[in-house]
């Protein structure tokens, strides 16, 4: 990562602290220690811009007190100072930062990642069983892991008129839901295995084998890491050099019919 030098002056602007307060109090502009700190505003964030600068900040302490919905938990605050401080800094580090980031890391990063809408309701999940979750009449995609959220991506890039393509998320590789691939086998001509793993052995191998034992005959195409060494990078271009990317995707489901 490479260094980022001479932030601090950018960092204590008065725009930027005055935007950090903004940051810092929006839905709680009618607290006591919001009021107290806006009666001075100006002189409060002059003195707060120059604790940055000399790095003379005195941080804390955080107070707690405890909610009870959804659950009972405790909740560490910052005070109000500590918090303008905190968006001033982010506001200009942030961007540095976001350089370095895997897109998929989402804790605290407005807008990113795959899996924001986490707090749901609590399935259970038998053992073996898979589910489908998208309907489609020329291709069968069956994926295994995370890399399914690059498979949807890929499906949400065809037109209409393009292909229909069916979407199952296998979840389980041992046991392996047979039910599903006894549809797939019977309803589909064209089957694309999608696998956060080796190819080799793993979720196309194990439908390979089934489709020939049962006397299936799909057109299968597995995609996942080859047998080889794959060069370091981010997983954004990992995914790509593997052909596991949502646009290397998309082209293979525009052929596979």
């Amino acid at each position: 990562m490479k260094r980022a030098g001479q932030l601090i002056p950018s960092i204590i602007t008065a725009d930027n602290m005055r935007l950090a307060f903004v940051k810092a109090v929006r839905g709680k502009r009618h607290t006591r220690q919001v009021v107290e700190f806006e009666k001075n505003l100006d002189e409060n964030l002059r003195c707060l811009a120059e604790e940055i600068r000399t790095c003379n900040r005195r941080w804390g302490p955080y107070y707690r007190f405890t909610i009870f919905d959804p659950k009972e938990r405790e909740i560490k605050v910052a005070p109000l100072g500590d918090r303008v401080a905190h968006h001033a800094l982010m506001n200009i580090c942030e961007p540095f930062f976001e350089n370095y980031q895997i897109f998929d890391s989402y804790a605290s990063r407005r807008g990113k990642g795959q899996f924001a809408d986490w707090r749901q309701p609590f399935q259970i999940l038998p053992p073996g069983k898979g589910r489908r979750l998208r309907e489609g009449k020329d291709v069968a995609v069956l994926s295994l892991g995370p890399i399914g959220n690059e498979v949807r991506k890929a499906i949400d890039m065809i037109t209409d008129e393009e292909i229909s393509v069916a979407h199952y998320d296998m979840i389980y590789l041992k046991p392996i839901d047979i039910q599903i691939l006894h549809e797939v086998g019977e309803c589909f001509k064209t089957v694309i295995t999608v696998e956060d793993g080796v190819r080799n052995g793993g979720l196309g191998s194990a439908v390979a084998e089934f489709m020939t034992e049962n006397g299936y005959t799909p057109r299968i195409k597995r995609i996942g890491i080859p047998d080889q060494f794959i060069e370091h990078g981010t997983i954004e271009e990992q995914y790509k050099a593997c052909g596991m990317d949502a646009e290397s995707i998309y082209k293979i489901l525009s052929a596979g019919h």
